[in-house]
């Protein structure tokens, strides 16, 4: 494995699950576009590492050439984290419902004998 596979490997194994942890801090003030591509990428993310953990899994005789399982094991996490931030991104920025109907407030009597 070279140098930039295992680095792909990394960041597709650590750097999106750590870049989804960073996000998710302050995930109740993000737009609506960024909450769309953090929950792309969440579920992206989990779909590369299902990919990841059934081609680690699969004996070697079931691959005929070495590309399909360096796709499978080494750029899948990756690229479908990547894919789902990008795709959530685009998705998120549209919305699916009505817009907010603001409820109208009972209204409160005057306190009386206020000190101010």
């Amino acid at each position: 494995m070279s140098v930039v596979e295992g680095a792909l490997l990394l960041f597709g194994i650590f750097g999106i699950p750590l870049l989804l942890l960073a996000k998710s801090h302050s995930f109740r003030h993000l737009g609506r576009r960024l909450r769309g591509a953090f929950w792309g990428g969440v579920i992206g993310y989990a779909t590369g590492i299902l990919v990841w953990g059934l081609a680690t899994i699969a004996p070697a005789e079931m691959w005929s050439s070495g590309n399909v399982r360096f796709l499978a094991v080494v750029i899948a996490p990756a690229l479908f984290g990547s894919a789902g931030l990008a795709l959530g991104a685009l998705v998120g920025n549209n919305p699916k419902r009505r817009p907010h109907r603001h409820r109208h407030k009972k209204a409160t009597r005057p306190r009386e004998n206020v000190i101010p």
